[in-house]
């Protein structure tokens, strides 16, 4: 299937994320992925060939600001949003009950509170 649509993914550069920005990629969609960290996008750019349709761009989803330049980046670039893919979050290690407060609630912000656009 050949269907060229406009997809923003966030969480882009590991797992669930990674896989989708492949399999949108390989059906000639535009993938616009998002992370958090500008230097680990830069590394995993360097999956894809330089031609492939990616535009990746570091953002934090619990920001305002960050969710206000990607939306922004969407409209100029390619005036319509086709796909979205809310992949971003945390994975802790250890169990809920022994993690302290700030890292419960930082993991309750990144996975359940981002911002939407």
């Amino acid at each position: 299937m050949n269907s060229d649509r406009v997809v923003l993914i966030t969480g882009s550069a590991s797992g669930i994320g990674t896989a989708l920005v492949d399999r949108f990629l390989c059906n000639n969609d535009t993938a616009i992925g998002t992370d958090l960290h500008k230097d680990v996008l830069e590394r995993w750019r360097g999956r894809w060939p330089q031609d492939a349709k990616l535009v990746p761009g570091a953002a934090d989803v619990r920001s305002e600001e960050d969710g206000e330049r990607v939306a922004r980046l969407v409209r100029e670039r390619f005036g319509r949003l086709d796909v979205l893919a809310n992949r971003a979050g945390c994975f802790p290690i250890l169990g809920f009950e022994a993690m302290p407060t700030a890292q419960s609630r930082h993991i309750i912000n990144v996975d359940g509170g981002s911002v939407k656009h």
